[in-house]
């Protein structure tokens, strides 16, 4: 049977392997009783079915649970909605994330309601559960080019690991990437000889951005080791410094055997299994103390700090908005931090 292209993605029930696979964590199963199943499906944008995977697998780990298949939908009530709520905030997310956060939960439980698996008073007590006001400014933390450096020269031990991990913070910080997008990058996405990269990020839009010479240096060093195959340019590295080369495979017979199921496919979409979890970057930041009891500097707010630096370097913010890939300009305002200091020093030497 001939799966749609739309659908292509998404595999039969059978085939699915266990959650804490990053090579299969974004594919859903295939049941027209599951919620979560018709939920995504009826989402019309890819890149809305990629962000409620995201999301859902999120929601799962902050309920102690593997899989998002493991979290219980018909037993999900408003002590659970509200609990939920309780954990998102006292892990820091901003009101804004926890709104969408709950839109998605919502979105699962109106389908598990039409499914008959829920009634219509559970329903309509989860969706009474008061969310943060979104819309709120919150306070983003950055790191400084001068602290960047030395938190690199901590990346010690395993050689491979070492050259992967200042290789995935260099294009963070020298390129104002976001996660995914560091995730996802494969070799065809690298220019080397013009020190640029060429992607596709979100919503889509494809853009270039260059790369300093200490960014391509960092990045030479881990390709080093890497190689020039074909695929994602980070992968997995096992505890013994090995690298995951199983994006080596022969791709003539995966491509042979992926034809014969999906005739949609794609040699971009099969590279895409073999790449890191966008999870993984965070934990990163975790592992490297980005976050702990004395900062809190996520991915994002790596992305942040190369957006204040250019913007502190005098560059025009239409050239900024254009590197962080934002279609408006007040979307990247947002983006640069503004010390207090800054705004003291203002007052002082520029009112009057």
């Amino acid at each position: 049977m001939t799966v749609p292209h739309r659908l292509s993605r998404i595999l039969n029930h059978q085939t699915v392997v266990p959650y804490s696979t990053s090579i299969t964590s974004s594919l859903i199963k295939v049941d027209l009783n599951c919620p979560v199943y018709t939920y995504i499906n009826g989402l019309r944008k890819q890149s809305s079915q990629d962000t409620a995977r995201s999301v859902l697998q999120s929601i799962a780990r902050h309920l102690n649970q593997q899989s998002l298949y493991d979290i219980n939908w018909a037993n999900f009530d408003l002590h659970t909605m509200n609990q939920l709520v309780l954990v998102l905030e006292s892990a820091g997310l901003a009101p804004d994330t926890i709104v969408l956060y709950g839109a998605i939960v919502k979105g699962v439980l109106k389908k598990a309601y039409l499914l008959e698996q829920i009634s219509q008073l559970q329903y309509d007590r989860i969706c009474s559960v008061n969310l943060p006001l979104a819309g709120g400014k919150r306070n983003h933390e950055i790191i400084s080019f001068d602290d960047f450096e030395i938190f690199l020269q901590q990346f010690s031990g395993h050689f491979n690991a070492q050259r992967r991990n200042m290789a995935i913070f260099s294009l963070l910080i020298g390129c104002g990437l976001r996660r995914f997008e560091v995730t996802r990058l494969l070799m065809t996405n690298l220019d080397l000889i013009n020190s640029r990269l060429q992607f596709s990020g979100k919503g889509g839009k494809v853009r270039q951005v260059a790369m300093h010479p200490k960014t391509l240096a960092r990045l030479k060093n881990w390709l080093a080791v890497r190689g020039n195959s074909p695929g994602p340019v980070f992968m997995r590295i096992y505890k013994n410094d090995a690298i995951d080369r199983s994006f080596e495979l022969s791709r003539t017979e995966k491509k042979n055997a992926d034809k014969k199921i999906n005739d949609s496919y794609s040699p971009k979409d099969d590279l895409s299994k073999y790449c890191l979890s966008n999870h993984s970057i965070y934990k990163l930041c975790q592992k490297f103390g980005l976050m702990d009891q004395s900062r809190h500097i996520p991915p994002h707010s790596i992305r942040r700090s190369y957006a204040t630096r250019l913007y502190n370097n005098h560059v025009d913010l239409k050239i900024i908005a254009g590197l962080m890939g934002h279609s408006s300009i007040k979307t990247t305002e947002l983006y640069v931090h503004v010390a207090q200091d800054q705004m003291d020093e203002a007052i002082t030497n520029h009112l009057f």
